[in-house]
C-alpha cells in the first residue's frame, strides 16, 4: 500500500478543535513549558527491493564512518516536522481518524520510515535477524497464551516475515506513529482527544517493567520519542509486537531508525474494538511479555524493560461519531459564511446598478452642458457686439455735442 505523506487541510477538510488549545487545564507549578501538565488494514511495513547503495561516490570506509555518524546522531530514518499530528495521511481509515484526534496545537517531529543500509542489515544478521527469527519465538510464546499467529512468509506474500536471505540493504520499514515533540508533553494530553476513558481503556501490558507507571503520570519529556503501532483488529496484535521489536529494540533496528543516543519515553499499540476482547487481549499481552522475558532466545529481541508499553483503546465508533459531528459543525459554519457571502453579493450588485444609474445621469448632464456651450458662446459674443455698439453709439453722441 502507498505510503503516507503529510497533508495541509483543505478548507472544506480541515478539522480544527480549538477548544483543545483553548483548554489546557491543571496546569502544574513550574510546569509552564509543559503540555498536557497543564491540563484496517495493517500498513505495509515494506521490505522493497535494494542494491545495497547507499550513496554513490563514497568509498567502504567513507561509507562506515557516515554511517556510524548518523546512527549515533539521530539515525537514518526519515524526519519530517508537523505543526500538528493532523497533518498526517493515511489509506487506512481508522488511522486517519486517531490522527485527526490528536492536538491541534503540538508541533512534533515525525520519523515514518528507514531504508535499510548495508551496514544495518549486516548488523541485523548479526544479531541473529533472519526470515523467521524472532518470529517464531514470538509465534511459539504468543500461542501458549492465546494470541493469534503471524503467518510467516515472503515479504512479497505477507505483511510480516523480511525478505527470504534475511535482512539486505534496501528494505524499508514503517511505523505508524513515533514521534518527539518540541516541548514536554504529557502522554494523556496527547490522548484525550482519543479515549474516552483512561481508566478502562488503556492498559499496561510491560509486566516486566519493576514499577510500571500510571497512563496519567507518564511524561514524555522535550527530545523524546513516543512510539505506537495502530491496527482497528485485535488479531493483528502479535503482528505489531513484531514491528515493534524490530524497530524499537537495541538488538534490532532502533540504533539505525532514530539513532543510538535516542530515547524512547512510551511504547504502546493503539486497538479498537469491544472492550471484553480488548480487557482479554490486555491480560494476554501482560502474560506474553512475562514468557517473552523468560525465553532465553526472544528475551534477547525484545524491547528496553524500562520502557512502559500500554494497550489503548479507542472507541471507533465514537470516533467515527465526533470526526462527523466536527465535519458538519463546520459545514454549518460555511453554510453561513456563504449565505453572508451571497448577501454581501446583492448589496454589491445593487451598489453597483445604483452607481451606474449615477454615472449615465452624469454622462446625460456633462452631454447636455457640452451641447449648450456653443450657444452660450454665441450669446456672449452678442452680449459683448451690443456693448461694444453701445459704447460706440454714446461716444458718437458726445462728439456731436
Amino acid at each position: 500500500r502507498r505510503g503516507r505523506e503529510p497533508r495541509r487541510a483543505k478548507l472544506t477538510q480541515v478539522m480544527l478543535v480549538k477548544d483543545v488549545s483553548n483548554n489546557m487545564s491543571g496546569l502544574g507549578e513550574g510546569d509552564e513549558g509543559s503540555l498536557g501538565e497543564k491540563g484496517e488494514g495493517e500498513r505495509r511495513e515494506g521490505e522493497g527491493e535494494g542494491d545495497g547503495e547507499r550513496k554513490s561516490g563514497l568509498g567502504e570506509g567513507e561509507e562506515g564512518s557516515l554511517g556510524e555518524k548518523m546512527r549515533e546522531g539521530e539515525g537514518e530514518g526519515d524526519s519530517v516536522r508537523l505543526d500538528s499530528i493532523r497533518e498526517v495521511y493515511s489509506d487506512d481509515d481508522f488511522e486517519n481518524m486517531v490522527y485527526s484526534g490528536a492536538p491541534a496545537d503540538l508541533p512534533a517531529v515525525r520519523r515514518e520510515m528507514l531504508k535499510q543500509s548495508t551496514m544495518a542489515a549486516d548488523r541485523m544478521k548479526a544479531n541473529g535477524w533472519s526470515n523467521t527469527l524472532p518470529l517464531e519465538h514470538l509465534n511459539r510464546v504468543g500461542q501458549k497464551v492465546g494470541l493469534p499467529q503471524v503467518s510467516i512468509k515472503n515479504k512479497n506474500h505477507n505483511d510480516i516475515a523480511p525478505n527470504e536471505g534475511g535482512p539486505k540493504a534496501g528494505d524499508s520499514f514503517q511505523a505508524d506513529l513515533c514521534v518527539k515533540f518540541e516541548q514536554d508533553v504529557a502522554l494523556h494530553y496527547f490522548f484525550r482527544g482519543l479515549i474516552e476513558n483512561f481508566e478502562t481503556d488503556v492498559k499496561p501490558v510491560a509486566a516486566t517493567y519493576p514499577n510500571h507507571p500510571n497512563f496519567n503520570d507518564v511524561r514524555i519529556r522535550q527530545g523524546q520519542y513516543m512510539c505506537f503501532e495502530i491496527t482497528l483488529s485485535l488479531k493483528k496484535i502479535l503482528s505489531k509486537i513484531h514491528q515493534l521489536v524490530r524497530l524499537y529494540s537495541a538488538n534490532g533496528l532502533k540504533d539505525d531508525f532514530i539513532g543510538k543516543r535516542a530515547e524512547i519515553a512510551v511504547i504502546g499499540l493503539i486497538v479498537s474494538g469491544d472492550r471484553k476482547k480488548f480487557e482479554d487481549t490486555a491480560e494476554k499481552l501482560r502474560s506474553f511479555f512475562q514468557r517473552a522475558s523468560e525465553d532465553e532466545v526472544l528475551s534477547k529481541y525484545m524491547i528496553d524493560k524500562t520502557i512502559p508499553i500500554f494497550l489503548c483503546r479507542v472507541n471507533r465508533k465514537n470516533l467515527h461519531t465526533r470526526v462527523m459531528d466536527l465535519k458538519l459543525s463546520m459545514e454549518d459554519h460555511f453554510s453561513r459564511i456563504d449565505v453572508q457571502f451571497t448577501k454581501i453579493e446583492e448589496r454589491l450588485a445593487e451598489d453597483k446598478q445604483s452607481l451606474e444609474e449615477k454615472l449615465v445621469g452624469l454622462r446625460t448632464e456633462i452631454v447636455e452642458n457640452n451641447q449648450s456651450i456653443p450657444q452660450g458662446k454665441m450669446e456672449l459674443r452678442m452680449v459683448i457686439s451690443d456693448l461694444y455698439r453701445s459704447r460706440g453709439e454714446t461716444r458718437g453722441s458726445s462728439n456731436r455735442n
